[in-house]
Formats: C-alpha cells, structure tokens, sequence
C-alpha cells in the first residue's frame, strides 16, 4: 500500500467515527459508548496491524492522529 492508501483508511475511519458520535448526539447519548465504537475500535486496530504488516515503516501514531482530527 502506499501513503495515499493510508490516508483514505484514515478518512473512512475517521468519517464512520464522527457519523458515528452525530448519531449519538441525535439520541442524546453522545457520552455513552455504543456498540459501533467497539466494532470501529476493532476494525482500526486490525487495519493498523495489516499495514504494519505490510509495510515496517508504517507509523502507528501518525494515523491515530490523523483518524481522530
């Protein structure tokens, strides 16, 4: 994969996640972590691990940050 790649996975994850949290705001519960955080979580975590995987030089925090601004 290239960075390119790595940059839309974080723009999807980071679209699912505030699509997510508006959802919560409609229903009042934008504190509460449902179950779609869960399967967001699990879904970043295993992402994270194919493109460590894939490439070494892959650098974790760089797309945390870039998934939660």
């Amino acid at each position: 994969m290239t960075r390119k790649d790595y940059i839309k996975l974080a723009k999807m994850f980071k679209n699912a996640i505030e699509t997510n949290n508006e959802e919560k705001n409609m229903f009042g519960n934008k504190d509460l972590s449902n179950h779609a955080d869960n399967i967001i979580g699990d879904m970043i975590n295993e992402v994270i691990e194919i493109c460590e995987n894939d490439n070494p030089r892959f650098n974790e925090e760089t797309f945390r940050n870039a998934i939660s601004k």
